[in-house]
């Protein structure tokens, strides 16, 4: 099996990849490199030592992928090479599965758009267009996340001379402005919650209304999670990779036992039982349904809505990002927003305008 040797050295760790080539033992110095990129090339080698070879150069990844080596790849098989040896990377938690599957998304949009070209055939003008056709079905920051994964897949490809040039270089992101959350005012949220008739839906929405997770961390909870009888949430698998807990109040408690007594559920099973791009699909139905139409997906300005609420409750920016499991940096963004809020009440008490 392939290994890294690292030596702490004045610089830095210096990484050197040991690998085996028909049974004699061989090394190859990658020096003062990052950990990711010694992973990713430990990742590789492995990958070559399961089909019978190490692979030392692009041209040799391009022989045993079934890649033509004059250049010719097409977006197509960069999409399956991209996949086959970044699987690897998964396995060893060099990277996440979910960042590959955003980042492969992205390449199947732009396939879409552009066609399978030849990847040495690409311009700087499909890349705009890719950009111009996600502004028309999403927004200039949804734009620009999917531009900046295709443009990470691209890069990847260029380090190892699948693409001749970075053509992303040249383009650039949409600009946008800095903006407030948009939140639900408390009687929006009454008007939604009438048109939740399916009891999982609506105990997801009440879950997430008094308890500030994301959907993804929601859809992983079991009834185990739940401690101290029903005081606290434990959510074991974190976008951060920290273990945390959340509150539960005693109006959200007293749902989750009637919930409970309906399912009857065994101890491992999961409170809400559905992938969580169903969720946001019945929470937007809903929010439709309630004639309320904000920027953003439901499921998304629900947990808006809690931070605002716990900014106006006079929580600290820290004490928010620990319950959201933000940073103290995302936090700040409710914080104005309750001032804001707080600023504009004054002036109507007042009908004075305190700013000039």
């Amino acid at each position: 099996m392939a290994s890294l040797q690292i030596q702490k050295r004045q610089k830095g760790k210096y990484y050197t990849l040991i690998f085996r080539v028909d049974g004699r033992r061989e090394s190859k110095t990658l020096g003062y490199i990052t950990r990711q990129d010694a992973a990713r090339a430990l990742a590789d080698a492995e990958t070559a030592e399961k089909q019978g070879r190490i692979l030392k150069s692009a041209d040799e990844i391009r022989q045993a992928l079934n890649v033509p080596s004059n250049g010719k790849t097409t977006l197509c098989q960069l999409e399956k090479i991209y996949f086959d040896l970044r699987k690897v990377e998964i396995e060893k938690k060099a990277v996440t599965a979910y960042t590959v599957k955003r980042q492969l998304y992205s390449l199947r949009l732009f396939i879409e758009i552009i066609g399978n070209k030849e990847l040495n055939q690409l311009t700087p003008d499909d890349l705009e267009r890719f950009k111009a056709e996600r502004l028309i079905k999403i927004s200039a920051r949804g734009s620009n996340h999917d531009l900046d994964d295709l443009k990470t897949v691209l890069r990847w490809a260029f380090k190892r001379r699948y693409l001749s040039r970075p053509v992303y270089d040249f383009v650039d992101f949409f600009r946008t402005d800095k903006r407030t959350p948009p939140v639900y005012e408390q009687q929006e949220l009454v008007e939604i919650e009438k048109h939740l008739t399916v009891p999982m839906y609506f105990m997801a929405w009440q879950i997430l209304k008094f308890a500030p997770m994301r959907r993804s961390e929601l859809c992983r909870l079991t009834w185990q999670d739940i401690a101290e009888d029903f005081k606290f949430f434990r959510l074991r698998e974190t976008k951060a990779k920290i273990e945390r807990t959340l509150p539960i109040a005693d109006s959200l408690k007293n749902k989750l036992l009637n919930y409970k007594e309906l399912l009857k559920p065994a101890p491992d099973d999961l409170i809400i039982s559905c992938h969580p791009d169903t969720l946001t699909q019945a929470f937007s139905r809903a929010e439709k349904q309630a004639g309320l139409k904000k920027a953003g997906a439901a499921v998304h300005i629900l947990r808006h809505s809690a931070g605002y609420n716990l900014a106006a409750a006079g929580f600290s920016d820290s004490e928010i990002s620990k319950l959201l499991g933000n940073t103290p940096e995302m936090a700040r963004h409710y914080s104005r927003l309750a001032d804001a809020r707080k600023l504009e009440t004054i002036n109507k008490l007042y009908n004075n305008d305190i700013t000039e």
